[in-house]
């Protein structure tokens, strides 16, 4: 609700900071490669979409990156810390069916949070501007995709090293953030865009091509799909009590 609230109050004050836009643009441009980095494209600002892309890569992306890593290292180190795997796992049920519901439960938060804020500022956005629906609803996707595929590294990674806890999975959210920073910043490792999945988040790529990196998505996919069978297979051996 936080980043709702937050968002909005953004796409609120945008007539009041249109006139103000060049001077963003101006700075943008001053900071080069640092500010692409960080998503400040200055091409972004001559567009109410351009400036809300910017705005929501930056509040979106990085609020449900922390949320999707909260979920997927401690949806698990529960039982272990807890030790309720002691008495779950007690009953005739299985480790890959508690495991499934487990990931159900936590992807229909995300996705409930993101329909939320996406909703909310869709409504707000109509009120205020003019702007391409496409590419607004675009944005949000690349963004919901990016916390599954956080959710399900971070899930993995909380079962392999034990109980992990929150810390290490917002460690390893971070983390993933600062390999696209420096992947956008370095041209020599370029080529680091292709493990993060913060590579296809980009909202000034996805305004000018007018569509999705399915390149990038799709490795994303190959990655989380690699996380979940790993997380099977480290979760039904496990010793939890």
């Amino acid at each position: 609700l936080f980043r709702s609230a937050m968002l909005v109050l953004c796409v609120v004050l945008y007539p009041l900071m249109k006139e103000q836009m060049s001077v963003f643009e101006d700075m943008a441009q001053q900071m080069g490669d640092l500010g692409l980095a960080m998503g400040m494209d200055s091409t972004l600002f001559s567009s109410y979409i351009g400036y809300y892309g910017a705005e929501c890569e930056s509040l979106v992306g990085i609020g449900g990156m922390v949320y999707a890593a909260y979920l997927g290292a401690t949806v698990i180190s529960k039982e272990i810390k807890r030790k309720t795997g002691e008495f779950l796992f007690s009953h005739p049920v299985s480790r890959n069916k508690v495991l499934t519901e487990k990931i159900l439960s936590s992807l229909i938060q995300i996705v409930i949070l993101n329909a939320i804020i996406a909703v909310i500022s869709f409504g707000a956005s109509l009120a205020v501007e003019s702007f391409q629906i496409e590419i607004f609803w675009l944005i949000h996707l690349s963004l919901l995709i990016m916390q599954f595929e956080i959710f399900f590294i971070t899930l993995g990674v909380s079962i392999v090293l034990g109980a992990g806890g929150a810390g290490v999975g917002i460690a390893v959210g971070f983390g993933l953030y600062f390999v696209d920073m420096i992947s956008s910043l370095v041209e020599q490792v370029e080529f680091l865009k292709y493990i993060t999945p913060f590579g296809y988040t980009h909202s000034s790529t996805i305004i000018g091509d007018e569509s999705l990196d399915l390149l990038l998505i799709a490795l994303g996919i190959v990655y989380s799909i690699a996380a979940v069978v790993m997380s099977y297979l480290f979760f039904k051996k496990k010793d939890l009590v």
